[in-house]
């Protein structure tokens, strides 16, 4: 069979209607079958299938194509990657020889039939003391399905003697060690088993729990690192989790195998965990690929304060997902506080996170002083987690002690800098630290670089984004990472990698939106869904959308105020300050409907977007194989239509980015 035909009895085989309802409800609309866009947040359903094309396409953000693209944009795979999803979703094999057969496969199928093993032994009268502790523990056999939790019998041979055939096999994925004897034994015995998936749902190992009663130190083991099992690169519960993740842009991060299962229970679907081990920066990049935001909920006793930190420096440093923390009671896991709280207070619990990077600045300064407060450890949990909102937010710095000896914090301060990779998180932490200490924030900032002379903090002459070879664009270059320490309700704005001359059209146009909507707030509602869904290229255009829309959805509105009144990061001020200028000056002069200028820069943008993808398109279809290129040509056909409809509907305003 040749690779085209692989990709065609694929494509045959998954009617698309079928996959794409997986992530969201398509109803029967005439010959069309309709539904809400799963790549945007929308109240109105403007994405439509088309079964016999074997099409989708979404009126409200533009995306569409076939199921390989859905696939390709959904789970931010590559096209043969897409393809191989595809393939294992309908049971067919890739032909030998084919470009991205797995070699792995073989690993990944054991794995499978022993996990179905595990499950079959807890579903057994041989399983019922691994039963019984699951349900003591408050988990539903709903839950005990959904999670394909087993039981390991308490047996040294068990598995070995159930897939005799395999052995090697076994002891390569580290389910059979070899003893002194060098005879093979079971790695897990009379422990709750917990299989984990990959993203893509494969059983890549397992981890097992003891039972209550048993004298074994070892509480939870893992799977050994094996051909297919890497701890650093694997999240428990990630594709369980993973429609939530992309409905809400965000994940929860929890310790352990429970915490994440109890969350799922109480409805927090978007739950995860490391397996064991702290997160890694190859867990962020991971979760990166599906959320903008990581939610890390910690238990306040010193263990996971210290975890809380290792978050809160790593997030900063690696800077693909803007961290926020949740504060628990210390003794209390995420587990405990799913099984007591009835919903609405675990909605009020994550309404208390906080950026992670305030957890840093303040554990600095003031070590341990938010939990070592006289009674905050008696409070309820949403309480607890309120105040600790409150404190590492800075809104209440009548808690900071009076007669604070602030030299032993200041140079705390100095101390932490060495951590910090980049200049501007450095000018950040002196700046929000001299405040929150009552200082003079260029008193310090002198100080510190005195004592240490050739890295003081970078500075920057940061103006709207431009495009050299476009003479439309103010002057001024674009700046380097925007503030860590912007705001206790929005997370800081992102560094951008972006510097090729579409990413810089796009970023412009992102900067005209968010300030536009800045002067005209009673447009917010109408263009929120589309404009949040935006992956956004330039981090301050995002900053002011993200901080407008918290006020906007807690109802703190503003009245088109001038764009100096707000409360931003002093880059973010520097970066569309020009631009803010300019925008409030052309709507003084009566310049056109701002809706329709909204609808433009949404065009635009899209257009520039379109562009970015054309100049990449080459690249990709050089290296591409025969199946591949015939998408990418199909793609780019698809694309160039969109392109000249764009730019057919646009109006052009003289004002605008050209």
């Amino acid at each position: 069979m040749s690779q085209r035909d692989f990709k065609d009895q694929v494509l045959a085989a998954v009617p698309i209607e079928t996959y794409i309802g997986r992530y969201t409800p398509l109803k029967r609309a005439g010959k069309y079958l309709k539904g809400l866009c799963p790549f945007h947040g929308e109240k109105t359903p403007s994405f439509t299938v088309t079964p016999e094309k074997g099409l989708y396409h979404c009126f409200g953000c533009g995306r569409g194509g076939d199921l390989i693209r859905f696939v390709m944009d959904i789970e931010r795979l590559p096209f043969n990657e897409a393809l191989d999803t595809l393939a294992r979703f309908a049971g067919i094999e890739r032909p030998k020889g084919g470009r991205s057969a797995d070699p792995n496969q073989r690993y990944y199928d054991l794995n499978d039939r022993v996990a179905r093993a595990f499950q079959a032994q807890l579903e057994s009268s041989d399983g019922r003391d691994v039963r019984d502790y699951l349900v003591s523990r408050g988990l539903t056999a709903e839950t005990i399905a959904h999670f394909q939790l087993g039981a390991s019998p308490d047996s040294w041979d068990w598995l070995k003697k159930k897939f005799p055939a395999d052995e090697a096999t076994l002891v390569e994925l580290g389910l059979l060690k070899r003893g002194q004897s060098d005879a093979p034994y079971d790695f897990f015995r009379h422990r709750a088993i917990f299989p984990i998936r990959d993203v893509s749902g494969r059983a890549a190992g397992f981890g097992g729990r003891i039972l209550p009663g048993s004298d074994n130190p070892a509480k939870y083991i893992n799977s050994p690192e094996s051909p297919v099992f890497h701890k650093s690169r694997i999240l428990y519960g990630l594709f369980q989790a993973l429609p939530e993740i992309r409905a809400k842009s965000a994940a929860v991060i929890v310790e352990g195998y429970l915490d994440v299962i109890g969350l799922h229970q109480a409805g927090v679907k978007h739950a995860v965990a490391p397996l064991g081990t702290a997160l890694t920066p190859e867990h962020l990049a991971l979760l990166s690929r599906y959320a903008r935001e990581a939610i890390a909920i910690f238990d306040g006793d010193r263990a996971g304060r210290n975890a809380a930190l290792k978050f809160s420096r790593l997030a900063l440093d690696r800077d693909m997902l803007r961290a926020t923390v949740i504060l628990l009671p210390g003794g209390l896991d995420p587990f405990d506080a799913a099984r007591q709280l009835p919903r609405p207070r675990l909605d009020e619990l994550f309404a208390t996170r906080f950026p992670a990077e305030r957890l840093l600045l303040h554990e600095v300064l003031f070590p341990e002083l938010f939990v070592s407060r006289e009674g905050v450890d008696a409070l309820p949990v949403w309480e607890y987690a309120a105040q600790a909102n409150e404190y590492y937010s800075g809104r209440r710095p009548e808690w900071t002690p009076s007669g604070l000896d602030r030299r032993p914090a200041l140079d705390r301060l100095y101390a932490s800098l060495g951590e910090l990779s980049r200049d501007s998180d450095r000018r950040m932490f002196l700046e929000e630290g001299a405040r929150a200490l009552g200082l003079d924030p260029a008193s310090v900032r002198r100080e510190w670089e005195e004592r240490h002379p050739g890295a003081g903090a970078a500075r920057s002459s940061a103006g709207a984004v431009r495009a050299p070879d476009e003479p439309g664009f103010p002057g001024g270059e674009r700046s380097g990472r925007a503030p860590a320490l912007a705001s206790a309700s929005v997370g800081a704005p992102r560094r951008s990698e972006k510097t090729d001359p579409w990413s810089v059209r796009v970023a412009r146009a992102e900067q005209e939106l968010a300030l536009e909507l800045l002067y005209a707030p009673e447009l917010f509602g109408r263009f929120q869904a589309e404009i949040s869904d935006l992956n956004f290229v330039d981090p301050h255009a995002e900053f002011l959308w993200r901080y407008l829309e918290t006020r906007y959805l807690t109802g703190n509105l503003w009245t088109g105020a001038e764009f100096s009144r707000f409360d931003l990061p002093e880059e973010t001020v520097r970066a569309l300050g020009p631009l803010a200028m300019e925008r409030a000056e052309a709507r003084s002069d009566g310049e056109t409907d701002p809706a329709l200028v909204v609808s433009d820069l949404l065009r635009r943008r899209r257009r520039f977007e379109i562009k970015k993808w054309l100049v990449e398109w080459e690249a990709r279809y050089t290296v591409a194989d025969s199946v591949e290129k015939a998408y990418l040509l199909e793609e780019q056909a698809r694309l160039l239509k969109e392109y000249t409809d764009l730019e057919s509907r646009e109006r052009r305003p003289g004002s605008l980015t050209p």
